[in-house]
């Protein structure tokens, strides 16, 4: 068979695909690529400007069972953070009712930025940010033998310590992340606790750890507050800890 005639073939079979995938009426915009894996080559096709581009890589393509984040879509990476809150949330069952997933998936927690010009500053980074204090904080608690009111304590204060942030950012006009200037409670760490007390019951001990997780990054009148709460319940000091390893150290 005529080798042009093949690569035709080849460019026509991956068209077919990209139709079958993405839609009869769909087509490559500029800058888009497609990959084909044949038998024994890949064929790439990409679109700039006007011009369709190929290009084949011939030899066996050798499959390797490996997910790289960068490449999932936005649902994709949105349900990966569901099975992981499901994941480490597990042991604490018992006292978070179904309802309360439902409630953060409405409500962005698996979508928002933890922050705008800090860290975590892109979409689903306020779950990624959460679940990194979370591990931290069950970290800290492990290896210095730290004492809770309950065990499963750890992982509500950390998962929950900023719920505050779900309504504090909106989309503009442009897609980007603005400030939402039209919220009704705010704050930080109390408004975190508020939150977390409509959706399940906390301890004083977990109550206190949430509102004080800032530290001495409070408001300056609040810092003698902060230290009898740390007096008081120690480990306010350990989830403020857990806090920065997270946000400075790992820059979630």
């Amino acid at each position: 068979m005529d080798v042009f005639k093949q690569l035709d073939q080849a460019v026509a079979a991956a068209v077919v695909e990209f139709k079958k995938e993405y839609g009869r009426d769909a087509k490559l915009e500029d800058g888009d690529e497609f990959v084909t894996v044949f038998n024994n080559a890949v064929l790439v096709l990409s679109f700039e400007g006007d011009t369709l581009h190929t290009k084949f890589i011939g030899g066996k393509p050798y499959r390797v069972d490996m997910t790289l984040a960068i490449y999932e879509s936005e649902e994709e990476k949105m349900e990966n953070r569901i099975e992981k809150f499901k994941e480490i949330m597990n042991p604490c069952k018992d006292r978070i009712p179904p309802v309360v997933l439902d409630y953060l998936i409405d409500n962005g927690f698996f979508t928002t930025p933890a922050s705008i010009n800090h860290h975590g500053a892109y979409m689903g980074a306020l779950f990624d940010h959460s679940l990194a204090v979370t591990e931290q904080l069950l970290n800290l608690t492990n290896r210095l033998g730290l004492k809770w009111d309950f065990e499963e304590s750890p992982r509500i204060v950390g998962m929950f310590h900023d719920l505050c942030k779900m309504d504090n950012y909106q989309r503009t006009s442009s897609g980007e992340w603005g400030y939402n200037n039209e919220i009704i409670l705010p704050g930080h760490g109390e408004k975190s606790a508020i939150m977390t007390l409509q959706l399940l019951p906390l301890s004083d001990e977990e109550l206190y750890c949430i509102r004080w997780h800032m530290g001495a990054f409070d408001d300056k009148e609040n810092w003698n507050s902060y230290g009898r709460a740390v007096s008081k319940y120690p480990n306010v000091l350990y989830t403020h800890t857990a806090d920065m390893i997270a946000s400075q150290i790992m820059g979630v």
